[in-house]
């Protein structure tokens, strides 16, 4: 269920997909995987993590914020180039995405860090 910008209770994966912004601005407690395959997932939270604690795939699509990720993050993993890392509220507004475990870029990934 998603609620109050997080997503409780739930057992399995998470899918972004389409061209839209989805913003996760609380702690969720769900184990699953996050992969976003289109559009923006932002993170704004201020304590745990916006994306639960399994791993977060950006396979196209930006991953971004100012909130907090505790699991593995990759980015780009196929051999398209269309994922990006992107810190901070837009690509003008820098800010602090913390991520508390490994990140992997493969070499058709971007990161807008500054």
């Amino acid at each position: 269920m998603i609620q109050d910008t997080a997503i409780y209770g739930y057992n399995g994966s998470i899918t972004k997909i389409g061209n839209g912004k989805l913003t996760l601005s609380n702690a969720s407690t769900y184990a699953g995987r996050t992969t976003i395959t289109k559009g923006a997932l932002l993170v704004t939270n201020q304590t745990g993590s916006a994306t639960g604690t399994g791993a977060v795939q950006a396979n196209r699509g930006t991953l971004g914020g100012t909130g907090n990720i505790t699991g593995v993050v990759t980015v780009e993993t196929g051999r398209r180039s269309g994922a990006i890392l992107l810190p901070g509220n837009s690509a003008t507004s820098p800010g602090t995405l913390t991520i508390s475990s490994a990140v992997t870029f493969s070499s058709v990934s971007t990161t807008n860090a500054c």
